[in-house]
């Protein structure tokens, strides 16, 4: 691969997609080829409004024809480069030869036609491979370095496609196959299966998350958020704006999560993961859509809106399907075949669901990618619609509207936000902060920390870390970091140190001592991008003088005797009263223990303090990577 190194292009549309080598994500390569190869006279269609993927309420502006043109043309200097982001080089290698092979053998078939080829294009055309691991957020192939490296070698990103996933299938339920045909039709029963055997607690490779929802919910999220900065640069020339797409499944319905979906939201206890880590995913991109189009924060081209879409690409054979299907490869070929075979009977008889070619399923996602923002309804009006494959008889793929599947039902239960919060406690519990990825997750804590505003009643298994917001109740506090601060430092709260334990351990912050004050400025958690720990100015700049901590109750149901909570540090523990323990402050409030956090008898919070002689801000630091 070589060694890119960014430069300003302001003609160069460039497409990162996860998940490449294979199925969808080589089926949106090949249609970003087909459609931004063509002339500068000749419309793109897949920028073209279709009928059948406009909401209800714009079918009735349709009047003419006209309005179904397609709206945007390439422009004869725009050209493209596609980020195959995925694990193996070799396959990656395989994948990228595919695409030049069959681009070339379609552009010869084009002259042929009489249709010429835009001048200069396989010259400026770029087809590379970054490498990802999506089951592990840390390490050096892990998706916080991934996306450093993007941020290092490329200018910007017009279009993110997160397309990888995942399932943890180990083999079929024939019975259950064949009950389902007969009770639900073939189509359905293809489409929306209930009799895939998937394997129940699925860790990733390093046993700290869920691995189904760690690489479907977990990953994409965290990919979005840390290159929401280079979406936002790109050139505002390009004929497409920047845009988000998830690729979602027909299974991903509120069904799939249990009664308390929150609880166990790394889906661990689940007999069938899968459709719920995609369900989970939409509810992630709502939020994700929400935030990054607050009107409150769109004021320059540096923080300009970027939509993310929802896709249900319908059903093709490709070999995500290959997993439990068998230990010998020509019974693995044989099944492939019959899944095929099944699809394109499916679609003979008329099911919308089976486009059955990867390049068909990938219409609505470039579709997504490419329509103008009028086509579109604004996050405030729907966050939730959702493009769809609408499969043809003969093959005549069309795009279709629809929405997340009781979305507003979801949206009420407060599911969106809470499960971006949840991201947060992945990071910080089950053992995260620790090990070969240490010093990554420390610096996506520090992110995620400053993303939470409100937290929800706490889950099952563990506890959710009270903020600020509730944590603070005196008069004159500032208020939480907002929603949308992954790359904004969160309020200056370093006035509270001179009433809390944190004064006397270590000194007044990260700095250590007096040196967080002497310097009055952020600590930059290293390698986190415009990412920042805890704001430390000098506490003398402010008029605050010091409250009494009986103010300061993180839990209102938990009243405590006047006095309980200033006891002198050196004052000997009864136990009675929470234990004096340091925190990050846009996360802990002050004395937060399993007390204040509703009487969990395991403290998920411990590893930030249980070690006395380490400063509880060393996993910032240099030496420590």
């Amino acid at each position: 691969m070589p060694d890119h190194q960014p430069h300003h292009d302001p003609h160069r549309v460039v497409a990162l997609v996860t998940g490449a080598n294979s199925g969808y994500g080589l089926g949106i390569c090949h249609q970003l080829l087909s459609n931004l190869s063509l002339p500068s006279t000749v419309p793109m269609p897949a920028s073209t409004p279709q009928p059948t993927a406009l909401p209800p309420s714009m079918q009735d502006s349709i009047h003419s024809s006209s309005s179904l043109q397609p709206t945007k043309t390439s422009v004869p200097e725009t050209t493209l480069t596609i980020i195959l982001a995925c694990r193996s080089g070799a396959k990656a290698q395989e994948a990228i030869d595919i695409l030049w092979k069959k681009h070339r053998s379609d552009l010869e078939k084009r002259k042929k036609r009489g249709l010429a080829v835009k001048e200069g294009w396989l010259e400026g055309l770029e087809i590379v491979w970054e490498g990802v691991n999506l089951d592990s957020p840390g390490g050096k192939n892990g998706i916080l370095a991934f996306t450093e490296r993007v941020k290092d070698r490329y200018p910007h990103i017009t279009s993110l496609f997160l397309n990888a996933g995942m399932g943890a299938f180990s083999g079929i339920n024939y019975w259950g196959f064949t009950k389902q045909i007969f009770t639900d039709g073939m189509s359905i029963a293809l489409s929306q299966p209930e009799y895939n055997i998937e394997i129940k607690g699925a860790k990733s490779a390093d046993g700290e998350r869920g691995l189904v929802w760690g690489t479907n919910v977990l990953a994409p999220y965290i990919i979005a958020r840390e290159l929401l900065p280079m979406l936002r640069r790109s050139p505002p020339g390009l004929p497409f704006a920047p845009r988000v797409v998830y690729t979602s499944s027909g299974t991903a319905t509120l069904s799939k999560l249990n009664n308390h979906p929150l609880y166990d939201y790394m889906l661990l206890d689940y007999d069938q993961s899968y459709g719920a880590s995609k369900y989970m995913g939409d509810m992630a991109m709502i939020q994700l859509d929400r935030e990054f189009n607050d009107e409150t924060t769109k004021k320059d081209d540096d923080n300009r809106g970027v939509r993310v879409l929802t896709i249900e690409p319908g059903c093709v054979a490709t070999n995500f399907f290959n997993a439990g299907l068998g230990a010998w490869v020509w019974w693995i070929k044989f099944k492939w075949f019959w899944y095929w075979l099944s699809f394109y009977i499916c679609r003979l008889l008329g099911s919308p669901y089976h486009p059955v070619y990867a390049d068909q399923g990938a219409l609505p996602m470039l579709y997504a990618a490419l329509i103008p923002a009028a086509f579109l309804l604004s996050p405030s009006q729907v966050p939730a619609q959702k493009f769809e494959v609408r499969a043809q008889r003969w093959g005549n793929t069309k795009v279709g509207y629809g929405e997340i599947d009781r979305w507003e039902e979801a949206d009420g239960l407060g599911l969106p936000k809470g499960v971006a919060d949840r991201y947060l406690i992945a990071t910080i519990s089950g053992g995260l902060h620790a090990g070969q990825q240490g010093n990554d997750i420390r610096d996506l804590h520090a992110k995620l920390a400053q993303t939470i505003n409100n937290p929800l009643p706490p889950p099952v298994h563990r506890p959710i870390p009270p903020c600020t917001a509730t944590a603070v109740s005196a008069p004159g506090m500032p208020p939480p970091a907002p929603a949308s601060s992954w790359n904004t430092p969160p309020p200056n709260t370093s006035f509270l140190f001179s009433a809390s334990p944190l004064s006397k351990i270590n000194g007044a912050g990260p700095g250590g001592g007096s040196a967080g004050r002497e310097n009055r400025s952020f600590e930059v958690a290293h390698h986190v991008s415009e990412g920042w720990s805890l704001p430390m100015s000098d506490n003398a700049s402010t008029n605050f003088t010091g409250r009494p901590l009986q103010s300061i109750v993180p839990n209102n149901n938990q009243p405590r005797e006047e006095g309980q909570w200033s006891r002198h540090r050196n004052q000997e523990f009864t136990g009675d009263e929470p234990e004096d323990r340091p925190y990050h402050a846009s996360v802990l409030p002050i004395k937060a223990s399993p007390k204040d956090t509703g009487g969990f008898a395991e403290d998920a919070f411990k590893p930030l303090w249980e070690d006395p002689e380490k400063d509880q801000w060393q996993g910032f630091k240099t030496q420590n990577r």
